[in-house]
């Protein structure tokens, strides 16, 4: 039921610490297996420092487990933070938010 729930509202329940062998990756692999969509924040938590932190292994997991290599869409966005800041219940209207698309990468394995 609780991974129901969280499916619901597009979050799973993935736990830092547990490693890349976990059921919320699992079924990341299956959904990318019948070529549905999946989102990933790679740096594994909230950034609160404005700088890139170093992606997590399951990343590299989900791409090799796949059967088929999956499309990978890079992005990046900026301004959430003033949108929800951290600690606020309460979004915030009207503030700037910028979205940069890159180039889908194919990736050959």
């Amino acid at each position: 039921k609780q991974w129901y729930q969280r499916r619901v509202r597009g979050a799973l329940p993935c736990h830092r610490g547990s490693g890349v062998y976990q059921p919320c990756m699992d079924f990341c692999i299956q959904q990318l297996n019948q070529n549905h969509p999946i989102h990933l924040y790679v740096e594994g938590k909230v950034n609160t420092r404005r700088a890139l932190i170093r992606p997590k292994w399951g990343v590299g997991r989900l791409i090799m487990d796949c059967e088929h290599p999956p499309i990978v869409i890079p992005f990046i966005h900026r301004g959430m933070e003033d949108v929800l800041p951290l600690y606020c219940a309460v979004p915030r209207p009207f503030k700037k938010v910028t979205i940069l698309v890159g180039e889908p990468l194919t990736l050959l394995l």
